[in-house]
Protein backbone atom coordinates (compact mmCIF):
# COMPACT_ATOMS: atom_id res chain seq x y z
CA UNK A 1 0.00 0.00 0.00
CA UNK A 2 1.17 3.56 -0.90
CA UNK A 3 1.86 5.88 1.62
CA UNK A 4 -0.59 8.85 1.60
CA UNK A 5 0.65 12.23 2.95
CA UNK A 6 -1.76 14.37 4.89
CA UNK A 7 -1.98 17.26 3.71
CA UNK A 8 -2.65 15.79 0.35
CA UNK A 9 -0.83 16.62 -3.02
CA UNK A 10 1.60 18.87 -1.49
CA UNK A 11 -0.60 21.23 0.40
CA UNK A 12 1.66 23.33 3.21
CA UNK A 13 0.62 26.21 5.23
CA UNK A 14 1.57 29.59 3.19
CA UNK A 15 3.86 31.54 5.88
CA UNK A 16 1.10 34.10 6.92
CA UNK A 17 -1.08 30.98 7.80
CA UNK A 18 1.53 29.21 9.84
CA UNK A 19 0.55 30.67 13.21
CA UNK A 20 -2.98 29.64 13.10
CA UNK A 21 -2.02 26.03 11.68
CA UNK A 22 1.17 26.03 14.39
CA UNK A 23 -1.75 26.62 17.09
CA UNK A 24 -3.85 23.91 15.65
CA UNK A 25 -1.02 21.28 15.30
CA UNK A 26 0.10 21.97 19.01
CA UNK A 27 -3.50 21.04 20.52
CA UNK A 28 -5.51 24.32 20.12
CA UNK A 29 -9.19 23.54 20.11
CA UNK A 30 -10.81 26.43 19.08
CA UNK A 31 -9.61 28.79 16.98
CA UNK A 32 -10.99 32.15 14.78
CA UNK A 33 -9.38 33.65 12.14
CA UNK A 34 -9.95 37.44 10.96
CA UNK A 35 -8.40 37.54 7.46
CA UNK A 36 -9.03 38.84 4.35
CA UNK A 37 -10.86 37.35 1.10
CA UNK A 38 -8.74 35.02 -0.73
CA UNK A 39 -6.30 34.38 2.43
CA UNK A 40 -7.05 31.09 2.55
CA UNK A 41 -8.96 30.00 5.62
CA UNK A 42 -11.28 27.51 4.09
CA UNK A 43 -7.95 25.95 2.63
CA UNK A 44 -6.21 25.86 6.56
CA UNK A 45 -9.60 24.46 7.45
CA UNK A 46 -10.73 21.87 5.30
CA UNK A 47 -6.83 20.58 5.75
CA UNK A 48 -6.72 21.00 8.96
CA UNK A 49 -10.60 18.46 9.41
CA UNK A 50 -8.71 16.18 6.97
CA UNK A 51 -5.48 15.72 9.72
CA UNK A 52 -7.91 15.46 13.02
CA UNK A 53 -10.38 13.04 10.93
CA UNK A 54 -7.52 11.05 10.23
CA UNK A 55 -6.37 11.20 13.44
CA UNK A 56 -9.21 10.65 15.98
CA UNK A 57 -12.46 9.18 14.92
CA UNK A 58 -15.66 11.99 15.07
CA UNK A 59 -18.00 14.06 13.07
CA UNK A 60 -16.38 17.38 11.11
CA UNK A 61 -17.86 19.95 9.81
CA UNK A 62 -17.32 22.53 7.54
CA UNK A 63 -20.22 25.52 7.60
CA UNK A 64 -21.29 28.50 5.65
CA UNK A 65 -24.20 30.49 5.66
CA UNK A 66 -26.46 28.53 3.14
CA UNK A 67 -26.05 24.98 1.86
CA UNK A 68 -25.61 26.28 -2.09
CA UNK A 69 -22.51 28.45 -0.52
CA UNK A 70 -20.65 25.07 0.68
CA UNK A 71 -21.83 23.72 -2.57
CA UNK A 72 -20.31 26.55 -4.65
CA UNK A 73 -16.96 27.56 -2.61
CA UNK A 74 -16.17 23.72 -1.21
CA UNK A 75 -17.71 20.99 -3.19
CA UNK A 76 -17.80 22.31 -6.69
CA UNK A 77 -15.06 24.81 -7.02
CA UNK A 78 -11.94 24.20 -9.05
CA UNK A 79 -8.49 25.22 -7.96
CA UNK A 80 -7.57 26.47 -11.27
CA UNK A 81 -3.90 25.76 -10.62
CA UNK A 82 -4.79 22.19 -10.09
CA UNK A 83 -7.72 21.20 -11.91
CA UNK A 84 -8.77 19.28 -8.74
CA UNK A 85 -11.98 20.17 -7.09
CA UNK A 86 -10.91 21.68 -3.90
CA UNK A 87 -12.90 19.20 -1.78
CA UNK A 88 -10.75 16.12 -3.47
CA UNK A 89 -7.61 18.14 -2.91
CA UNK A 90 -8.42 18.24 0.73
CA UNK A 91 -9.83 14.86 1.29
CA UNK A 92 -8.09 12.46 -1.44
CA UNK A 93 -10.33 8.93 -2.48
CA UNK A 94 -7.14 7.11 -0.56
CA UNK A 95 -9.04 8.17 2.46
CA UNK A 96 -12.41 8.00 1.75
CA UNK A 97 -14.88 5.28 2.03
CA UNK A 98 -18.15 6.56 1.01
CA UNK A 99 -19.03 9.94 -0.40
CA UNK A 100 -22.49 11.12 -1.13
CA UNK A 101 -22.49 14.01 -3.96
CA UNK A 102 -25.94 15.17 -3.71
CA UNK A 103 -25.53 15.50 0.43
CA UNK A 104 -22.29 16.45 0.49
CA UNK A 105 -20.93 13.92 2.78
CA UNK A 106 -17.91 11.88 3.16
CA UNK A 107 -17.21 8.68 5.26
CA UNK A 108 -12.97 8.37 6.02
CA UNK A 109 -11.68 4.84 5.92
CA UNK A 110 -11.91 5.33 9.80
CA UNK A 111 -15.35 6.36 9.81
CA UNK A 112 -15.15 9.69 10.38
CA UNK A 113 -17.29 11.88 8.96
CA UNK A 114 -16.43 15.35 7.26
CA UNK A 115 -19.46 17.87 6.12
CA UNK A 116 -19.34 21.06 4.60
Amino acid sequence: MAELQISAYGWHPRDYQMPLWTFLENGGKRAYEVAHRRWGKDDVALNWAAVSALTKVGNYWHMLPEASQARKAIWDAVNPHTGRRRIDEAFPAEIRATTKEQEMFIRFINSSHPHP
